[in-house]
C-alpha cells in the first residue's frame, strides 16, 4: 500500500486506512457498476450519486450520505522492504533501497517514488468495516432499480475485486482480499483456476453491473466485458510475485529494446523517433530512425507520457529534459488499464482490465523545450502492423489497432 494519508505520499500516522478514503473507493466503483441506469445525462447520474452519498451543500442544496462506513485498523501493517534483482534490501551506500529506484525490482509500477523520501509503502495492513444502509422513500424517486443495500452491495463487490487502498491502485498497489464476513456468511472468491475465475467474475458482472448506457467518459465496468484477462499463477506463487508478473509483463509490451551485450538499445516504440522529429535535436548516434509513425500510442495506457533521453545522447544533441505528452489544460488521465493480483479460495491469479467509457483521446499536446505540439494517439492498421518487437521484424500489436487490446493479447 502506498501512501493512503491526508498527506499525499504518506500513510497516515494514526490510522493508515480512513473511513472516508473507503468511501471515496466505494463512491466510485459504485458509479463504474451502478451508473448506466441513469442514462447519458451526467446531471441525472450525479442527482442518484448525491443522494446515496451524500453532497456538500451550497446553492444546489445537499445533504448527509444514506451510507455510513466505520472503520476498525486491525492492524497497520509493517513497511515495505524493497529488493534489487539480486536480493539485496540496501544500496550501495548501506541505505535501504528505495521502492522507486531503478535498481530496485519493483521500480517500473514505483517510479514515482524514487523522487520521493520518507515514501509510505506498508504491506499486510489488515481493517474491518461496518457499512450501514438508510433506505429512504425518495430512492425509487431517484431512478434506482432496486434497495440501496443492493446499490452499495455491488460497489463493495467491484471494489474488493478490482480496486485498492492508497495510490497507484490501478498499477496493483493497495489490492485487497477480503478475509472474512459476518458471522455465518462465506466469503465469496471465485475458484483457484483461471477458467473458474473467470466464469466467476462474469456470473458477478450480471448479478452487479447494471444494463443501461454511462454518460459520456465515465470509467465503468459492462456485463458482457471483453477487455478482461485472467491467468494462470506463474509458478504459483504469492500476491507479491503475481504483481511482479502481469508489471513486468507491461514493462516487456513497453519496452521493445533490443539488448546489446549489457546495454538495451533504442526503444521500437515510435514515440523517440517522433518527438526528435518534432522538437529538431537528434543525437548523431541515432541520425537513423528506428520507427516512421508519427504518433504517440503509448499514450493510451494513462497520461501524462513523459519521454526522457540518457545524458549521454542529450549531450550528443537528443532532446533535453521532459518532453511531456497529455491531454490538453489537464494534469493527468488515469490508465483505463488495471493490473493486480485477484483472490481466490487457494493461490492468487493474475488479472488485467480495461475499464469502459475511459480511453485517453486522440488529440494531445507534446510539450517540449520549443514549446508544444499538437499529437496524435490512435494507429491505422498500417502503423499498427509496422510497430515491431526488439528484434525489428515481428509484429508486436497481434493484429490490433487497439494498443490496450494487443497488450490483453501479448498476456
Amino acid at each position: 500500500m502506498y501512501g493512503g494519508g491526508v498527506e499525499p505520499t504518506q500513510a497516515d500516522p494514526i490510522s493508515s486506512v480512513r473511513a472516508t478514503e473507503v468511501r471515496g473507493q466505494l463512491r466510485f466503483w459504485w458509479r463504474a457498476t451502478r451508473g448506466g441506469q441513469f442514462g447519458k445525462d451526467v446531471a441525472n447520474l450525479k442527482r442518484a450519486e448525491d443522494l446515496l452519498w451524500g453532497s456538500a451543500s451550497g446553492s444546489g442544496g445537499g445533504g448527509p450520505s444514506r451510507v455510513n462506513v466505520q472503520l476498525t485498523l486491525d492492524a497497520r501493517g509493517k513497511p515495505y522492504t524493497a529488493i534489487d534483482r539480486q536480493g539485496h534490501s540496501t544500496n550501495p551506500h548501506g541505505e535501504p533501497l528505495n521502492i522507486g529506484h531503478p535498481s530496485s525490482v519493483d521500480s517500473y509500477a514505483a517510479f514515482p517514488l524514487n523522487s520521493i523520501r520518507g515514501a509510505s509503502v506498508l504491506q499486510d495492513v489488515r481493517f474491518s468495516i461496518t457499512v450501514t444502509v438508510c433506505e429512504t422513500p425518495t430512492a425509487s424517486e431517484a431512478g434506482f432499480s432496486g434497495p440501496l443495500a443492493f446499490e452499495v452491495e455491488a460497489a463493495l463487490w467491484a471494489w474488493a475485486t478490482f480496486g485498492g487502498i492508497g495510490a497507484r491502485t490501478r498499477r496493483g498497489f493497495g489490492a485487497l482480499r477480503v478475509r472474512e464476513t459476518r458471522v455465518g456468511e462465506q466469503v465469496d472468491l471465485p475458484p483457484a483456476a483461471a477458467a473458474g475465475a473467470s466464469q466467476w467474475l462474469r456470473e458477478r458482472f450480471n448479478k452487479y453491473v447494471v444494463t443501461g448506457t454511462w454518460p459520456e467518459h465515465v470509467p465503468h465496468l459492462e456485463r458482457e466485458h471483453t477487455m478482461l484477462r485472467v491467468l494462470e499463477n506463474p509458478n504459483n506463487g504469492d500476491a507479491i510475485r503475481t504483481w511482479r508478473f502481469l508489471i513486468d509483463k507491461l514493462k516487456a509490451f513497453r519496452q521493445q529494446r533490443p539488448i546489446n551485450g549489457n546495454r538495451p538499445g533504442r526503444n521500437h516504440w515510435p514515440e523517440q523517433d517522433e518527438v526528435r522529429r518534432l522538437t529538431g535535436f537528434r543525437s548523431r548516434r541515432h541520425a537513423n530512425e528506428i520507427s516512421h509513425i508519427r504518433k504517440f500510442p503509448r499514450a493510451a495506457f494513462g497520461l501524462p507520457l513523459i519521454i526522457q533521453y540518457k545524458r549521454d545522447d542529450q549531450g550528443d544533441g537528443d532532446p533535453r529534459g521532459n518532453n511531456t505528452v497529455n491531454v490538453p489544460e489537464k494534469e493527468r488521465f488515469a490508465s483505463p488499464l488495471l493490473l493486480r493480483p485477484l483472490a481466490t479460495t487457494g493461490a492468487p491469479l493474475g488479472m488485467a482490465i480495461v475499464l469502459a467509457g475511459s480511453r485517453v483521446p486522440n488529440t494531445l499536446t507534446l510539450t517540449h523545450s520549443r514549446g508544444e505540439s499538437a499529437v496524435r494517439s490512435n494507429l491505422t492498421k498500417a502503423e499498427a502492423s509496422a510497430i515491431t518487437k526488439a528484434d525489428g521484424h515481428t509484429p508486436l500489436l497481434n493484429g490490433e489497432t487497439d494498443v490496450l487490446a494487443a497488450f490483453l493479447k501479448f498476456l
